[in-house]
């Protein structure tokens, strides 16, 4: 048998949205920090000159392209969490002007 729940404080639940949305704001700032950094992947290319001299021109070639591959991955996979967290952000924020408004007409 499932226990009854309790009605949700209104500050309580207020706080929570409110941390919420402090904290996707934060992983957003962080996601853009990488994606700022994700140039510098790019350095993985110098790689190639040691590469051409040790391997040969195949070995320089892979260590290029996995420096590109790498700089991508990594602003890919911030630009698809970063759309991801603006939702949710979105969703919080609206959550929180629901709240607002449902205690204004209270």
């Amino acid at each position: 048998m499932a226990e009854p729940t309790k009605p949700i404080d209104p500050q309580a639940q207020r706080r929570r949205l409110e941390q919420e949305i402090e904290r996707l704001h934060q992983l957003i700032e962080s996601l853009e920090r990488s994606r700022r950094q994700a140039p510098w992947y790019l350095l993985f290319g110098v790689l190639a000159v040691p590469a051409f001299f040790v391997g040969g021109i195949w070995l320089a070639v892979a260590a290029l392209f996995c420096g590109v591959c790498l700089s991508l991955i990594v602003l890919y996979l911030a630009g698809v969490r970063e759309n991801e967290y603006r939702g949710e952000l979105k969703d919080v924020e609206a959550a929180l002007e629901h709240l607002r408004r449902k205690e204004a007409a209270a």
